[in-house]
């Protein structure tokens, strides 16, 4: 397999001149004034899942991941209180997001070949902090609320959502509700014939930082409208720093109807309960770059690298 994913992001509590702290990257609250919404590695994917989550510390940042021949992308700029982020990619099928839509066919042949989920949307968030207590244990306290807009290129209907999320103390959480749409092709007239699926995301977290260490617990639900299943994801996630070093594994675990691709058969199976495993250790070069490596990131059981830029 050929595998690469680079990443260029925007490092959230910092500033451009600062010495770059890894403490303040796990909990993302150097300033007083930000929160991070879970222990999701890439910050372009998160604020797609939870608009809280943008950044709202002055500066610039760019983060871009490559697979292959594709590249996802998220621009984010933050003012001091009020922060933004725009995005023409998915979080669909990555390892800390809701799962896709996709006709079995094509869902067969996009895992036996190693493929991405194609991007199909565009988001635009922006977060604001509203709260800002500083203080020792449980009487430091901060909150942001956000909101957000996706614009999907298939449907061309645009969509809304919202989100929060804080810390108390040592205490992290946070919440999103998020309504969105997608479109497929019959898989034997192609696009002659489309079908509309609209549906809504709520998301909730609960994390601990513990000195060097984050504990974080999500659920994402997905509900189609008109359909009475729901399709649900719950994810386990601990970061270690030692040193330049941050470690981070997670357990992903899908209960859905969908079917699952087994990679030892090569086949698709039915299997309600899928359980999928993610690793990823990043090391600071220098106070403004750090690389790492990523392991099944997008679902696929594939390696990829990160290199993350912040100015």
């Amino acid at each position: 397999m050929i595998w690469a994913t680079v990443a260029a992001t925007f490092l959230t509590s910092l500033q451009a001149q600062a010495d770059f702290d890894l403490k303040c990257y796990l909990k993302d609250n150097c300033n007083g004034n930000s929160s991070r919404s879970s222990n999701n590695p890439s910050m372009g994917t998160q604020v797609k899942i939870n608009p809280s989550a943008v950044p709202t510390e002055a500066g610039y940042g760019l983060e871009g991941l490559f697979y292959k021949d594709q590249v996802d992308v998220a621009l984010i700029r933050g003012t001091g209180r009020v922060g933004a982020a725009i995005s023409p990619s998915n979080s669909e099928e990555t390892f800390f997001g809701p799962p896709g839509f996709e006709n079995t066919q094509d869902l067969y042949d996009r895992k036996r070949l190693a493929d991405k989920y194609p991007s199909q949307k565009y988001t635009l968030a922006a977060a604001m902090s509203v709260i800002d207590k500083r203080g020792s244990g449980l009487s430091s306290f901060n909150l942001k609320l956000g909101a957000m807009v996706k614009y999907n290129k298939l449907t061309q209907g645009f969509t809304t959502g919202l989100g929060l999320n804080g810390i108390l103390g040592p205490i992290t959480f946070g919440g999103s509700l998020y309504s969105d749409q997608t479109q497929l092709n019959d898989p034997y007239v192609g696009d002659a014939i489309k079908t509309q699926f609209n549906y809504h995301v709520k998301t909730y977290n609960v994390g601990l930082f513990l000195t060097s260490i984050v504990l974080d617990y999500s659920h994402i639900s997905l509900q189609v409208e008109d359909d009475p299943s729901m399709a649900e994801v719950t994810l386990l996630t601990a970061s270690l720093l030692i040193d330049r070093f941050i470690v981070t594994v997670a357990q992903r675990t899908e209960d859905s109807q969908r079917l699952s691709y087994n990679y030892d058969t090569k086949q698709l199976e039915t299997k309600y309960t899928k359980q999928e495993y993610f690793g990823g250790v990043q090391y600071r070069v220098t106070k403004n770059v750090m690389v790492g490596a990523f392991y099944n990131y997008y679902l696929l059981h594939e390696g990829s690298l990160s290199m993350t830029l912040f100015f």
